[in-house]
């Protein structure tokens, strides 16, 4: 019973969880056995399973760099298509002020009508884009009735001319030194070179090889994928509208004045000076030679857009002391004729650009030019002339 007194409290201590110093995280233990036996006492650990490490997080994946859209290629800026280009013998004008840095390379005497041509093959590098974007197109021409030709565009050049008899204007203003006979023709193009109205012309290149082929005749031109412009015809046929024009100007104040002032002048001329004044016919005589006529100008639908009229004879001879012409070209609208402001010979009247607004088409001489609210176009070549007044 001693014994069993003494082994009590060995066996209850043996039962608490024995921890080794420094081991705070060890499996507990415990004694195996029954109080009051005599017996060895056996104390088992039990060891946990081993467990896996934790595993370590998986880091987060780098995000993806973003695509980047690519930057979407420029658009090609449009090109501005050509409603109306003045056509020269030498080819189409794409501008009547071009500068001499245009140019490149040596001076050389182009095809051509003028009595002194010089040119130079153009300079992509310093022709304004807008010239430049019109090769390779293709234009249709016309004439004064209509579309003559179709032609692509060729190489371009920087065209300088001068027309006349003598060299005025491009060698000096000594007469040796305008005397074409005395000069080279590397002096004539060198002087023609600086010159200020300078062409930027495109050649053709016509469907058949032939530049000139079917194209004899054409006065401007325009980009052929455009729609067809408006061309109004010229008749010589009596309308309605010539007929009402003449018979207004047959009781007219315009009429009127010319007889009186022609009469007068006629009258004077006579007791001044009998034997110069039988030179000039009286009023009678001028009227009856020289009658009001009246034309038409129509439209695609045969009905007159503008009428023309004349009267008389011009003065423009030196010393003729008379006024006796009259003219005129109006705009029909309506019962109404407007004035159109316009010489009244034009040798087309066309819409170029389909705006409602017609343009007037003169040639002179070596002088076309374009007459509209909205086409600002001319080109010359200039022309010595003799003159004897």
């Amino acid at each position: 019973m001693g014994i069993g007194l003494l082994l009590g409290p060995l066996v209850y201590a043996l039962t608490l969880t024995l921890v080794p110093a420094g081991e705070a995280d060890a499996p507990p233990c415990v004694a195996v056995g029954e109080a009051g036996e005599a017996r060895e006492l056996v104390i088992r650990c039990e060891q946990p399973e081993p467990s896996e490490p934790a595993a370590a997080p998986e880091p987060a994946p780098a995000p993806e760099p973003e695509e980047l859209a690519p930057e979407p290629a420029p658009e090609p800026a449009p090109v501005e298509l050509a409603s109306f280009v003045l056509v020269a013998d030498v080819g189409l004008v794409l501008s009547t002020d071009a500068q001499r840095s245009w140019g490149t390379g040596r001076l050389f005497e182009p095809e051509g009508t003028a009595t002194f041509r010089a040119a130079k093959r153009g300079e992509p590098s310093t022709i304004p884009a807008e010239h430049l974007a019109q090769l390779g197109r293709t234009f249709d021409l016309f004439g004064a009735d209509g579309k003559v030709c179709t032609v692509g565009l060729g190489e371009l050049r920087v065209v300088a001319q001068y027309d006349g008899d003598t060299l005025g204007g491009v060698l000096g203003d000594d007469w040796e030194a305008r005397d074409s006979a005395s000069a080279s023709p590397a002096q004539i193009r060198a002087g023609l070179w600086q010159r200020d109205d300078l062409w930027l012309v495109a050649t053709f290149e016509s469907n058949a090889g032939d530049a000139n082929e079917g194209c004899e005749g054409a006065l401007w031109a325009r980009d052929a994928v455009l729609p067809p412009p408006v061309i109004l015809r010229r008749s010589a046929e009596p309308t309605a509208a010539s007929a009402t024009r003449l018979a207004n100007f047959a009781q007219s104040e315009q009429r009127a004045k010319l007889e009186r002032d022609y009469r007068e002048t006629h009258a004077r001329l006579l007791a001044e000076d009998p034997e110069h004044a039988k030179y000039n016919d009286d009023w009678d005589t001028m009227a009856a030679e020289h009658p009001a006529t009246a034309w038409s100008w129509l439209d695609g639908d045969g009905q007159p857009a503008l009428v023309g009229l004349s009267f008389g004879r011009s003065s423009d001879a030196c010393g003729d002391p008379y006024e006796a012409e009259y003219t005129a070209l109006e705009h029909v609208e309506g019962e109404a004729f407007v004035a159109s402001g316009e010489r009244p010979e034009p040798v087309t009247i066309i819409d170029a650009d389909l705006d409602g607004q017609f343009e007037f088409f003169y040639t002179e001489y070596h002088h076309r030019r374009i007459e509209s609210a909205t086409l600002g176009r001319s080109l010359t070549v200039e022309q010595d002339f003799y003159c004897p007044c």
